[in-house]
């Protein structure tokens, strides 16, 4: 893990360095506030470590300049100041963590892994999200966005990319009733060869696929006189 230390203060430099490198840390260090900001902006680290007071630029102006250029590295606060309104305003600008100076290196290696771990397991939990945002389950029937493709009972069905496109619209839309002229809008396909009665035959090669028995849908039925509708059985 890659730490970067932004104190001006070299005994406490020079002892932090050599104390976490001893721990595993790998460790670059910044002695000026807008060295080390620009340091943390244009580079990777695993968390930083930033005294408030500092030449140039100081510790909450780093903060808040980060976290507003989307930087969103762990990040501890180091002072000497032990006041109750710096660590506020700190945390709500964007700060993980905040220690009191002196602290022993054991408590600040245990405060770094303990800011990581929420970081990382922050970023599992965005993923599983995305994860969910990517994948629609319609009963039997997945959407898997970032694939580009849609599963029924696990087997991948072959469609065509307009097949793709209107079966993902209705599963997207379940339960709604659209008519063609809102499947075309929809679809952005207003170029499409045939218009609206082209879509008719779509739905049909659809149903071939999607239904037990294409002549009775139960998935995509037609509503006479509006359009169709997905219903999947499962929201």
């Amino acid at each position: 893990m890659t730490l970067l230390i932004i104190e001006d203060e070299p005994s406490l430099v020079t002892l932090l360095s050599y104390n976490l490198k001893t721990a595993g840390f790998e460790v670059e260090t910044a002695t000026d506030g807008a060295e080390g900001y620009h340091k943390a902006l244009e580079n990777t680290y695993d968390c930083l470590l930033v005294d408030l007071m500092l030449p140039s630029m100081n510790g909450m102006t780093i903060v808040k300049k980060l976290r507003e250029a989307g930087k969103k590295t762990p990040l501890i606060i180091l002072t000497a100041k032990d006041n109750e309104l710096d660590k506020v305003l700190a945390l709500e600008l964007g700060a993980d963590d905040y220690i009191t100076k002196p602290f022993s290196t054991r408590e600040l290696e245990a405060r770094i892994k303990a800011v990581i771990r929420r970081s990382e397991s922050s970023k599992e939990e965005v993923k599983e999200d995305e994860k969910k945002e990517q994948r629609l389950v319609r009963g039997d029937l997945v959407l898997e966005e970032a694939k580009h493709q849609i599963l029924k009972d696990g087997d991948v069905l072959e469609l065509t990319k307009t097949q793709f496109k209107i079966l993902s619209y209705f599963m997207r839309n379940n339960g709604l009733i659209i008519s063609r002229e809102q499947l075309i809008q929809g679809l952005g396909m207003e170029e499409l060869t045939g218009g609206t009665r082209s879509i008719d035959v779509h739905i049909g090669n659809l149903r071939e696929k999607i239904e037990i028995d294409p002549k009775h849908p139960e998935r995509l039925k037609t509503v006479r006189g509006f359009g169709y509708r997905f219903e999947s059985g499962t929201s």
